[in-house]
């Protein structure tokens, strides 16, 4: 806020891999975000209200406001790509199952690298060591999958229908069971890794706004603070005040926390009726 002495600390805040800071000064409480009520007919940025020490308060989604995309989004897309990913999968068993008994042509890839699931999963990078861990897991019954559309057109080729049709099921009740459970696990832990911390902001607990970010980076003293400088970056937004330094010499945006909350904060008759 305008009053804030500039040699205060400040909250370093990871928002869509871009560092923004709020003084310390303006925070009231760091904790992970839990339940959102959404409000209707509230505008994209507000997510909606939340509870603050047995008050109602409204919840900010940073990236909305700073133009990325939301969280919430992210995770809902990710989840959409892993039961396509499954559904690709069981449509590729099926397939292979249909051809070995009408004896013709299995034409779909046996690479497990060269299949969707396959590409992503070996150029996906995360730095969330629970997921990476999570995806680990697919490794060998992916290729456990892809491996016995070889072996079963190869029994075919040799008259060993009924042993291709042995095989397939048993993999129906083995890797490819073990898949479905890993997509619908990976998922979980997808959305475990983008959960957001709340910060809440204000003066005192009766007039405070909360904003989501998705990491705090540190809590420290910031140098060379300019407030002019942020009108010619190349980010130039109502809701920052300017840049400010840190002792690496790496520059962060400096929220402009007052603007926030004259902007969004809630009047209490609206709070009352949710």
């Amino acid at each position: 806020m305008s009053n804030l002495k500039e040699d205060s600390p400040w909250v370093l805040l990871d928002i869509a891999s871009t560092i923004y800071a709020v003084s310390c000064e303006t925070v009231l409480s760091l904790e992970q975000l839990s339940t959102v009520t959404s409000l209707p007919a509230a505008p994209p940025e507000v997510r909606g209200v939340v509870k603050f020490r047995n008050k109602i308060i409204e919840l900010l989604d940073t990236r909305v406001l700073l133009g990325a995309r939301a969280i919430p989004e992210e995770v809902g897309e990710f989840c959409d790509m892993m039961d396509c990913m499954l559904e690709a999968h069981l449509a590729w068993v099926n397939t292979l199952e249909e051809c070995i008994l009408s004896g013709k042509e299995f034409t779909l890839t046996t690479d497990p690298h060269k299949c969707a699931f396959g590409i992503w999963y070996d150029n996906f990078k995360t730095t969330d060591s629970v997921l990476s861990f999570q995806l680990a897991k697919f490794d060998k019954p992916h290729k456990a999958i892809h491996k016995i559309g070889i072996t079963a057109v190869d029994m075919l080729k040799k008259g060993d229908k009924d042993g291709a049709m042995t095989l397939i099921n048993a993999t129906k009740d083995t890797e490819l069971q073990q898949m479905v459970n890993l997509f619908e696990e990976t998922k979980v832990a997808y959305a475990t890794s983008k959960r957001e911390i709340l910060v809440v902001l204000g003066e005192t607990e009766q007039n405070a706004i909360s904003i989501a970010v998705d990491e705090i980076v540190a809590i420290e003293h910031l140098f060379e603070i300019d407030h002019n400088l942020i009108k010619e970056s190349i980010t130039d937004t109502e809701y920052l005040t300017g840049l400010g330094k840190r002792k690496d010499g790496s520059a962060v945006f400096l929220l402009n926390d007052e603007h926030l909350l004259n902007t969004y904060l809630a009047h209490p008759k609206t709070l009352q009726k949710i």
